[in-house]
């Protein structure tokens, strides 16, 4: 099955790229193509694609240097909208709203 592709989804990717590399290793980006895994697209309750939801685990970004244990297959996490200008700076902004603790790289 091809990768749903259009305008927006591929400045979406670009933006994410930038946005990987300014944040990593504090930070991850993934994308999920509804398409191949309809199960977590229908569980979002999203209508719209391509959508953006922050997973946040507050615990594990008060400790930076910590490492994530294997054998934990489930994290308490928050799912936050990202509703904010889709840029670098908008993550960053919307980074210092939630107070998550990142560093940058770049």
């Amino acid at each position: 099955m091809k990768a749903v592709q259009c305008t927006y989804t591929h400045h979406l990717d670009k933006v994410l790229e930038e946005a990987a590399a300014t944040f990593h290793p504090h930070v991850k980006f993934v994308r999920v193509e509804c398409p191949k895994y309809p199960g977590f697209c229908l569980t979002r309750q999203k209508n719209e694609y391509p959508f953006i939801e922050v997973f946040y685990n507050p615990e594990q970004a008060a400790s930076p240097g910590k490492a994530v244990d294997p054998n934990v297959t489930k994290y308490s996490v928050k799912v936050l909208p990202f509703n904010y200008d889709q840029s670098v700076y908008g993550f960053r902004e919307y980074f210092k709203k939630h107070g998550f603790k990142y560093f940058e790289t770049n």
